[in-house]
């Protein structure tokens, strides 16, 4: 169910896309997928008083160059497997570059200054930084004003990329010539929604299937986070999967795209073929193939992004 404020927010900025594209005009769908995401999450984030304008104002693309497509050095995701270390080159990876999520959080921390200095609103909550103020230790919560910018920066890092990369794919899948007769599926299914501005009403959009099963191949295929997704089982004593025994301590990971292509859950698992999807909600089928679908992960430690 789409909440009014976000379905206001999803309308004006994907509006301010579509009347851009002009007619027979050449887009960059990766980089303005990314716009979207970002005006519309940092909008629902912190309403107009820390929202990001990417589609409208160049001084915000300049800022979002500055942020997220930063230049500076990054620590390997192999680091995880070593805490310590990774501790230690966070501290000091200022010699050799700025650790971007450095920059993150400073945007963060900013960001909801000007979110604080609005003055936010308890009694009609409408972003999720109101949500969240509710819990602020100056409403009687135990949240500090670190906590909830950090909060709020996690959920907009979760959402950025895992949007726009997804739609890239969609885009991308739909565009190729073999992919014609999905597109024209597809195409047929959206008009027949209810429009007003060239944009049709984001709720009823959640009731197309076909809509659904072409999100859900291309998720399939194309998962936000592909590589190894590491898990320590509990301290204590050994944990038992499918009869193997897991020490405590032990390292364990999956991969999201070997997951979602098994060709025992998924036939012809490297096709795009949306109409795997087209069958009934209920059957063991459908629910096997949706059990498998890892691309966010699942558990405690799921992407907080899907």
């Amino acid at each position: 169910m789409w909440s009014v404020p976000m379905e206001s927010t999803m309308r004006e900025k994907i509006g301010l896309w579509v009347r851009g594209i002009g007619n027979g005009a050449v887009k960059d769908v990766r980089t303005d997928t990314r716009y979207i995401a970002i005006d519309v999450i940092s909008r629902h984030l912190w309403g107009e008083s820390a929202e990001f304008k990417t589609l409208e104002h160049d001084g915000d693309l300049q800022l979002l160059q500055d942020i997220v497509n930063s230049q500076n050095v990054y620590l390997p995701s192999w680091l995880i497997h070593f805490p310590k270390l990774s501790e230690f080159l966070e501290r000091t990876i200022a010699y050799v570059g700025r650790n971007p999520m450095a920059d993150i959080r400073d945007h963060a921390q900013v960001a909801f200054q000007k979110f604080k200095a609005a003055a936010p609103r308890t009694e009609k909550i409408q972003t999720v930084g109101e949500k969240l103020w509710t819990q602020h230790i100056s409403n009687g919560g135990d949240m500090t004003d670190y906590q909830i910018a950090a909060e709020l920066s996690d959920l907009f890092l979760a959402g950025l990329d895992t949007t726009a990369d997804t739609l890239s794919y969609v885009f991308w899948m739909l565009s190729k010539p073999e992919h014609a007769a999905i597109q024209g599926k597809l195409r047929l299914e959206v008009q027949g929604l209810r429009y007003e501005d060239d944009i049709p009403f984001l709720a009823d959009t959640d009731k197309l299937p076909f809509l659904d099963s072409v999100l859900k191949e291309t998720l399939q295929m194309f998962p936000i986070k592909a590589g190894s997704q590491p898990r320590l089982p509990p301290q204590g004593k050994a944990t038992v999967i499918y009869g193997l025994e897991i020490p405590p301590g032990t390292v364990c990971e999956m991969q999201a795209l070997s997951v979602n292509r098994d060709p025992e859950v998924f036939d012809n698992p490297d096709e795009f073929n949306p109409e795997r999807w087209m069958i009934l909600r209920d059957s063991a089928k459908f629910k096997e193939m949706n059990r498998q679908l890892w691309s966010f992960s699942s558990g405690q430690r799921m992407c907080i992004g899907q």
